[in-house]
Order: C-alpha cells, then sequence, then structure tokens
C-alpha cells in the first residue's frame, strides 16, 4: 500500500470503536487509549511494527496485569487491524505485522485453605471489634467473614456471592439460587443448593442488615473494603494473600477448597458438578447421576467442613453457639 495515503492508527481506532457498543466499547477504548499514549500521535497504520506491540505488552507487565489478562487486551487491537482493509480503500493490501502475546503459565492456582488456615482467617475476621478500631472497618471485617464463609459453604465463586439477591433466597423451602457468573458459558447457569444450618443464620443476618437488593454487598460487587480485610486477616496469620502468587489466599480459592473437599469425602463427581455448576465435566460424570439425597449429601459435607466450629465466632443472635472444633481437629490427627 502506498504508506503516504496510509491513514493515521487513530482513525482506524475510531473507526472500530464506531462499530462497538456497551461493555465491550468501554474496554476496547481503554486499550486504545493505553496502546496510543506508547505511540507518536502522527504515527500511521502502515508504520505499526512488532515492537509498538511488545512496548503495550511490557507496559501491563509493569501494571502487574497477568499475561491471560493482556493477551485477551489484544483482542480488539487485533481486530481493528484485521478491519482496516474494510475502513480504507488504501489499507486493501495491507497486512498487520506479527503481534507478540505474552506467555501463559500452564501451571494453575491449586491452592485450597487448610483447616487450620481457615479457622484463623475466619476467626480474625469474625472478631469484635478492636481498640481504636474505627466501626466502619469492623463492620467490613465481619462482612467479609459472612462472604467468605458463604463461599466455602456453597463452593461459589465471589462473583456469585456477591450478586446474590434477597429474591434467591427461599427460606420456607430452604433452597438458594446461585447464578453462574464466570464466562458468558456459565453465565445463565443457574444451581439449587440446601440451605444448611450456618448458611440459614448467615443468611438471616445479612437479610436483616443488607439495605439494597444484594444480600452481601451493596451493588453487586466485591467491595475493595473485602479484600483489604481479606489480605490483612492472611497477613496476621503469616499466610500468604494475593492472586499474583501461585500459593497466595484469594476469595476463589474457596471455591476450590469446597470443590476439593466435596471429591476428598467421596461426593460422586455428577453430584459435585451440579454442586458446584462446573461446565467442563470428565467422562466419569456420564456414569453417575445427582439426585436430591446426594445433593443433601454434598450440602451436608461442606456444612460440617466449613460450618458450624466457626458460628461460636458468629454469634449473630447473640448467644453462645458451642463449638465442635476440637472433635473435628481429632478427624485430622
Amino acid at each position: 500500500e502506498d504508506r503516504t495515503q496510509s491513514p493515521l492508527l487513530v482513525e482506524l481506532l475510531q473507526k472500530k470503536l464506531d462499530t462497538m457498543a456497551g461493555p465491550d466499547r468501554v474496554r476496547a477504548k481503554r486499550v486504545f487509549n493505553d496502546f496510543k499514549s506508547l505511540l507518536p500521535k502522527t504515527i500511521k497504520v502502515s508504520e505499526l511494527e512488532s515492537s509498538d506491540f511488545e512496548k503495550y505488552n511490557q507496559k501491563r507487565q509493569r501494571d502487574k496485569v497477568s499475561a491471560a489478562t493482556i493477551r485477551r487486551e489484544l483482542v480488539p487491537l487485533v481486530a481493528a487491524l484485521n478491519s482496516a482493509s474494510l475502513s480504507f480503500p488504501s489499507l486493501k493490501k495491507y497486512r498487520p505485522p506479527a503481534i507478540p502475546r505474552p506467555a501463559i503459565s500452564k501451571l494453575r492456582k491449586t491452592r485450597t485453605i487448610t483447616f487450620g488456615e481457615r479457622r484463623a482467617i475466619l476467626e480474625a475476621l469474625y472478631a469484635p471489634a478492636r481498640q481504636c478500631e474505627a466501626p466502619a472497618k469492623a463492620n467490613a471485617r465481619h462482612e467479609t467473614a459472612v462472604f467468605l464463609q458463604f463461599a466455602l459453604l456453597t463452593a461459589s465463586r465471589p462473583g456469585e456471592v456477591a450478586k446474590l439477591k434477597h429474591t434467591d433466597v427461599d427460606l420456607y423451602s430452604g433452597i438458594v439460587q446461585i447464578a453462574g457468573t464466570k464466562t458468558k458459558y456459565s453465565t445463565g447457569v443457574v444451581r439449587y443448593l440446601v440451605i444448611t444450618p450456618t448458611m440459614e443464620r448467615i443468611l438471616r443476618d445479612r437479610i436483616s442488615k443488607a439495605p439494597g437488593e444484594y444480600l452481601f454487598t451493596p451493588n453487586g460487587r466485591v467491595q475493595a473494603r473485602m479484600y483489604v480485610a481479606m489480605k490483612e486477616a492472611c497477613e496476621a496469620h503469616g499466610i500468604k494473600y494475593g492472586k499474583h502468587d501461585r500459593d497466595g489466599v484469594i476469595f476463589n480459592t474457596a471455591r476450590h477448597t469446597a470443590t476439593t473437599t466435596l471429591v476428598q469425602n467421596q461426593v460422586d463427581t455428577k453430584t459435585a458438578g451440579a454442586f458446584t455448576g462446573h461446565a467442563d465435566q470428565t467422562m466419569t460424570l456420564h456414569y453417575s447421576h445427582p439426585n436430591k439425597q446426594t445433593l443433601d449429601q454434598a450440602a451436608n459435607v461442606l456444612e460440617q467442613e466449613m460450618g458450624g466450629d466457626f458460628e461460636a465466632v458468629l454469634r449473630l443472635d447473640g448467644e453462645e453457639v458451642p463449638s465442635d472444633f476440637e472433635n473435628k481437629r481429632s478427624r485430622y490427627a
């Protein structure tokens, strides 16, 4: 193509934005602005080189963004370049440069929260207000405690607990419905779980205290103060915290922990899949089938492992609840 007739990069990116709408457009606009900030304002599309995209990769790595996120952010940039010939006749023969993409580690975070760690973290979060601690901070700790424990009891993703609404809970029937939130494939998948005693205490507490439609958060999203409280509770007991550390604990570790617990307690894989809402199931799942009895079993396993002994700290109704910590600890000896 004639480089002198090549349009500016900003013109091509704007053309692409004009074809987008909603959240996709918002994300693409942010990526485009970040990319443009690294290059001369008058750079033409035909002048782009692979090294320009490497600059973007390096910038996002300095921002401590994961390789998977960077690869997703490159998608609208690649799409804009691939549509260049459709947007500008002068780019009919244009071929984009090779675009480097950061490698994604095949080592997945497989961390679970041990029984001792669960007890330490939850006791730190449920602890009464400390001397000189602001009421708002103490309240944030307590909200984080019930949020984390509910995730443990239901094998839920943090986003699923954050989006739980009053209308999702039927205390009369003893059922709570949890909608999948991870991807477009899991969104819309709803699982119905039996409400166990600890879940009921937590839900009644949140129903009485939550002012809006959501039970655990004000807007359906995990709050920054909850991340802070979780980090402080972990670090207070020497437990690694953070998603960028393979051994670090985060809210989603609760889901890994609960799922692992179900399997280790011989809940069949079909039932475990129905309980957790996993879409990717192995061939084993075709040879066993969940029913009400096995779903009740799955709920009871997590109640025994994740509930009960922490209720003594909870004291939602103001009364002391006997702890079975010593009995449970003997099973791990």
